[in-house]
């Protein structure tokens, strides 16, 4: 029997998934390098640390200086 091996999604495959709602509504995940991740649900111990350290980041670098967590549209899926 064959190694398994990671297949990458493109962009358009991830966007007929959720057009097709085989994610259930309200699942949190996002696409990433190929890869669809689960996510953890906002106020959780990792979103949580996220935001002090965004917070820290804008102090620095100016209000408009972005945010931790990009857009969906700026993911390299293919």
């Amino acid at each position: 029997m064959g190694t398994a091996q990671v297949r990458r999604w493109t962009r358009e495959e991830y966007g007929r998934v959720v057009v097709a709602g085989v994610l259930a509504p309200g699942e949190r995940v996002k696409p990433a390098d190929g890869q669809v991740l689960a996510m953890p649900p906002q106020g959780s111990g990792p979103a949580t640390a996220v935001r002090p350290a965004e917070e820290v980041l804008r102090a620095g670098f100016g209000p408009g200086s972005g945010s931790a967590v990009p857009p969906l549209r700026s993911f390299n899926m293919s």
